[in-house]
């Protein structure tokens, strides 16, 4: 039986066999964020239940809440913000269009900058804590030691924000190059680390 001209979608389908290829794998990457973002996201439940049996409500987990909270705010700006928006892009095309040791320089040079810049900005945190705790939450000053052990703790965790900014380069880097299980476990993982 004769056929007659086919339309452009089945012209297209037969032109570019790959197109099936394509889809499948972009819903098994779809598939893997969904998976990683799920079990970070029952991993977190079960962090906060963990965090709310053992400390409860008491001086402790309001100084830790705050020491947390301070670096996790820099840590939107510095590694999320300003790093997805602009990094990503730039490193997928060229990715696409310089050779492989041009983008890998680029992803040394880009980590060389962010780990400096950070460096001082958690250094800073360090340094200024004693100043910008007490203004952040000046009534904690009416319990005895609640300040003093907010500074404290938020002087120990307040280098995690140069960590979680070079763990957030390295996801960036291999969501460029299509590669989605590791970043999608890192919740999970830092979850994993917090409960622990």
């Amino acid at each position: 039986m004769p056929q007659g001209p086919r339309g452009p979608l089945e012209a297209g389908a037969a032109s570019n066999p790959d197109d099936a290829g394509r889809g499948e794998s972009w819903l098994r990457s779809a598939a893997k964020l969904a998976g990683g973002t799920a079990a970070s996201r029952i991993l977190g439940v079960i962090r906060d239940i963990l965090r709310a049996y053992l400390f409860g409500t008491g001086i402790a987990a309001d100084a830790f809440t705050v020491a947390f909270r301070l670096p996790n705010m820099l840590r939107a700006l510095f590694a999320e913000g300003a790093l997805s928006a602009a990094f990503v892009p730039v490193l997928t095309e060229a990715i696409e269009r310089e050779p492989e040791r041009e983008w890998k320089g680029f992803v040394t040079e880009m980590a060389a900058v962010l780990s400096l810049v950070v460096s001082l900005v958690a250094l800073l945190g360090v340094l200024l804590a004693p100043a910008v705790v007490p203004l952040i939450v000046p009534g904690f000053g009416r319990t005895p030691g609640k300040i003093e052990l907010t500074v404290s703790l938020t002087q120990t965790v307040f280098p995690y924000i140069l960590f979680i900014s070079m763990a957030t380069l390295a996801m960036a880097t291999l969501n460029s190059l299509r590669h989605f299980i590791a970043p999608a476990a890192s919740a999970g993982a830092f979850n994993l680390v917090l409960i622990a």
